[in-house]
């Protein structure tokens, strides 16, 4: 089944990894700001009954342009975050992911429905390279499978390395 979904008010894009110790489905999806939020809602929540059945890691990424930090302030927003609750995903960024010399907000997010939500280590790399600033987060109960497939698996001591 094909999810991914182009509209003026919603872009995504599904990628199923098989090649882990357990099935895993990530999407990006970005909603252009100034958009419709109650038509991204109408979308995101068929697409998520769409994938409700299958028993799989899900998560889905990416910027969508709806402030986390004021849901209460907006209708539309709370009405989001009630439709990621409701199919059982919990955002995994809960710090800004915008900020200006005016505001800040966050924007940019990953959500997932696992159950060892606890487990995932979550971050915020503060670069210079756009006006948002990258999300990560790091699941170490999903392994890579070595097969003869290019495959390498990259350890938390190793990333850590990198930013010294």
């Amino acid at each position: 089944m094909d999810l991914s979904f182009y509209s003026d008010s919603f872009e995504s894009i599904f990628l199923e990894i098989t090649n882990l110790s357990r099935k895993v489905l990530v999407a990006a999806i970005y909603r252009p700001p100034g958009t419709d939020l109650d038509e991204f809602n109408r979308i995101l929540s068929h697409l998520l009954d769409s994938i409700r059945s299958e028993q799989i890691l899900r998560y889905l990424m990416g910027d969508f342009n709806v402030d986390l930090l004021k849901p209460e302030l907006h209708r539309a927003t709370s009405e989001f975050c009630e439709v990621l609750f409701s199919h059982s995903f919990l955002p995994l960024i809960s710090k800004p992911t915008r900020i200006t010399t005016d505001s800040f907000s966050l924007i940019d997010n990953i959500f997932t429905n696992s159950v060892n939500y606890s487990q995932h280590m979550p971050g915020i790399l503060y670069a210079d390279i756009s006006d948002h600033l990258p999300v990560f987060a790091l699941s170490p109960s999903i392994r890579c499978k070595l097969t003869n497939q290019l495959c390498k698996e990259i350890s938390l001591h190793v990333i850590l390395i990198f930013f010294e």
